[in-house]
């Protein structure tokens, strides 16, 4: 039995890193992407732009206590700039989920790397090994056994970006 956890174990180390070796290409493919289709700089000039809407309907209804502009003009020039605000704060939020979405991979990698730098060249099952990766062992009545890991979720979360960014990329 041993044998068989052991290389199951393996093979589940060889799946990590092949996984991200392509979820590293496809993150280069992303950012090569991103620079040809965004500007240098594109985050700090939506900022500039949402700092300079918050001026302006700041700005418009000091007017308006003023009695510069109308009701009307205020409430009009106020719509306005809320619809430009909320769009450039929703441009932002996705450039910015893609760099967190990159973070939370990558916390999700280190799990998995910590355990291949201590058990990939591994040639027998030890109880460290076993605690560290398995969250459960079952011998079925067919003499079969399956394996259940810790950190599948984060492994997963790397598959799924891998499939985001194979989507995003093509």
């Amino acid at each position: 039995m041993d044998t068989v956890v052991l290389a199951t174990l393996q093979k589940q180390m060889e799946l990590y890193l092949d996984t991200q070796k392509v979820l590293h290409r496809l993150i280069a493919l992303e950012r090569e992407k991103k620079k040809r289709t965004l500007p240098a700089g594109r985050i700090e000039d939506i900022r500039r732009e949402i700092e300079k809407r918050k001026n302006l309907s700041t700005a418009i209804y000091t007017d308006y206590k003023e009695g510069l502009l109308t009701r009307d003009e205020y409430l009009y020039a106020k719509k306005r700039y809320q619809d430009e605000l909320s769009t450039l704060e929703q441009e932002l939020s996705e450039l910015r989920g893609m760099d967190s979405k990159a973070v939370s991979v990558s916390f999700g990698e280190k799990h998995w790397q910590n355990l291949i730098d201590r058990y990939y060249g591994a040639t027998e099952l030890t109880g460290d090994m076993v605690s560290a990766m398995v969250r459960e062992i079952r011998l079925h009545a067919n003499r079969s056994i399956s394996v259940e890991f810790l950190y599948m979720n984060e492994f997963e979360a790397l598959i799924r970006e891998c499939e985001r960014l194979k989507k995003e990329v093509a």
